[in-house]
């Protein structure tokens, strides 16, 4: 018989440990980064409706002008990391920041649309071409005298949310290797607890087929194996006492069929002579 249950467990622990890698580097990375664009596009949308309803607003009344409001902006951009544009209700460009990270800023932006999110706080393109790769968008109007005056557009590169997540695939690789090292004592545990108490049991066995019913299976322990253990000494007892017993009966049967066996011969050999 070989001894494939321990490798058979072995082989379990090495797919466990691949499928697990697979599992974190395909839905741990997805649902990571789309996290991160939902909470980025969140924050966007909060920090664009608040500098638009507490400050840009004013614009549109007099109260501050369009070096203080383009000052503003580039507090924000600074802040966001962020291309931020202020633009009239038809898509004219009022003032704008941006990085040198970001392309230049149209002077009119063509086909605007301020309701093209929907009921969607973000979008996530590259607004009608105008960058280069997929940015973050959120739209948020400007209201004065309870009417959309402007809108206030924040851009934010998609591909800056790779070094955060980044940080964050770290610490769950980091994760993942320390449990699969923690899952080894499991292993180990099996190895001690179930596998080499079974050895001894299956040897105990081998030598019971082979008529040594003297062996005693060396496990002391109070478990499940250490019962069978216990089971199986008791059963090779009573074996070896029905043994002898078998031998007993033997013996007094021949010695009953002995003795009148040797008086008949007597009487016999009496008769002859």
């Amino acid at each position: 018989m070989k001894s494939t249950l321990h490798l058979k467990f072995l082989i379990v622990y090495i797919i466990f440990g691949f499928l697990s890698i697979f599992t974190v580097a395909t839905l741990t990375d997805n649902l990571t980064f789309n996290g991160l664009k939902k909470q980025t596009g969140t924050s966007l949308y909060k920090e664009a409706s608040l500098l638009s309803s507490e400050y840009l607003n004013l614009y549109f009344s007099d109260d501050i002008t369009l070096k203080e409001a383009r000052l503003q902006l580039s507090a924000v951009e600074k802040r966001l990391d962020a291309s931020v544009w202020f633009v009239d209700r038809t898509g004219n460009l009022l003032a704008s920041a941006h990085s040198d990270d970001y392309p230049s800023v149209p002077v009119f932006i063509e086909n605007f649309n301020p309701v093209e999110n929907g009921t969607q706080q973000y979008q996530i393109s590259d607004y009608h071409g105008y960058f280069t790769e997929d940015v973050i968008t959120v739209i948020t109007p400007v209201i004065s005298s309870y009417m959309p005056k402007g809108y206030l557009l924040i851009h934010k590169n998609v591909s800056d949310l790779d070094v955060i997540q980044n940080e964050f695939m770290k610490v769950a690789y980091i994760t993942l290797t320390v449990v699969f090292l923690l899952s080894f004592i499991i292993l180990l545990a099996f190895r001690f607890i179930v596998y080499r108490p079974l050895r001894k049991i299956t040897e105990a066995a081998k030598q019971y087929a082979l008529g040594n019913l003297e062996y005693e299976i060396p496990i002391k322990t109070e478990d499940e194996m250490g019962y069978l253990s216990s089971s199986l000494n008791y059963m090779s007892s009573q074996l070896r006492d029905m043994d002898d017993y078998q031998k007993k009966f033997v013996a007094n049967v021949s010695h009953d069929f002995r003795s009148p066996l040797t008086s008949i011969r007597g009487y016999v050999q009496a008769m002859a002579d």
